[in-house]
């Protein structure tokens, strides 16, 4: 079971300022949420309802939730009120937004790097990432704004 703060924070984290402010997002979704357990990115905590836990997949996601941190099982209905989508697949996770600088960035020899500026579509932001991944692109930096 979530505490308010928790639930608080989760509703907060739907809006950029909150985001902003807290270093921190909502990511909902199967693929997406294994994804960033693939990327090692750090976790606050996971939230998931039992629909989820009724596939293989589910229970296998579930299971690397609660190796990686805090996770709360809600129903249905109380995870429908949490997420951002329509239809949710049963699991959300509030995760780090990840930070680099880039003086960390090691680049060995040439190298092509994406710069974005105020990029204020995230549908954009993903196909400028995505399609500087298949050309090649080593780094992606997104500067403030």
């Amino acid at each position: 079971m979530l505490n308010r703060s928790e639930v608080k924070l989760v509703r907060g984290l739907k809006r950029r300022k909150v985001r902003e402010a807290e270093g921190l997002f909502l990511a909902e979704g199967v693929r997406v949420v294994e994804e960033l357990l693939d990327a090692g990115v750090a976790l606050r905590f996971a939230v998931v309802s039992s629909p989820l836990e009724d596939s293989e997949r589910g229970r296998a996601l579930a299971d690397a939730l609660a190796g990686r941190c805090p996770l709360h099982r809600v129903g249905p209905a109380e995870l429908a009120e949490l997420a951002g989508t329509e239809t949710p697949q049963g699991v959300l996770v509030v995760a780090a937004i990840p930070r680099a600088e880039l003086n960390s960035l090691e680049v060995h020899g040439r190298a092509t790097v994406l710069v974005l500026d105020a990029v204020q579509d995230p549908g954009n932001f993903g196909t400028l990432v995505r399609s500087a991944e298949a050309l090649g692109v080593v780094a992606v930096a997104a500067l403030p704004g």
